[in-house]
C-alpha cells in the first residue's frame, strides 16, 4: 500500500487536496480531503503512521474527474 496526494478542483473552482490510501493495484481504499497543502502533508503523515505505510507520494498535478 501507499499514500498518494494530489490537487483537486472542486465545482466552485476551489483548489483542495485529496489524500488517498491505495492498494498495490492503485485502487483507493480511503480518501481524505485537505483544504490546503499544509493540511495535506499532515493528513498524509498521520495516515501513514495509522496504516503503517512507508511510501507517501505527493503528486504536484491534478486529479481527473469525468
Amino acid at each position: 500500500m501507499k499514500i498518494i496526494t494530489h490537487k483537486f478542483r472542486r465545482q466552485n473552482n476551489d483548489i483542495v487536496y485529496l489524500v488517498n490510501l491505495v492498494d498495490v493495484s492503485g485502487h483507493p481504499l480511503k480518501s481524505l480531503l485537505a483544504e490546503n497543502k499544509e493540511e495535506c502533508i499532515t493528513i498524509a503523515a498521520n495516515l501513514a503512521v495509522e496504516e503503517g505505510v512507508k511510501n507517501v507520494l505527493h503528486n504536484p498535478g491534478y486529479s481527473i474527474v469525468a
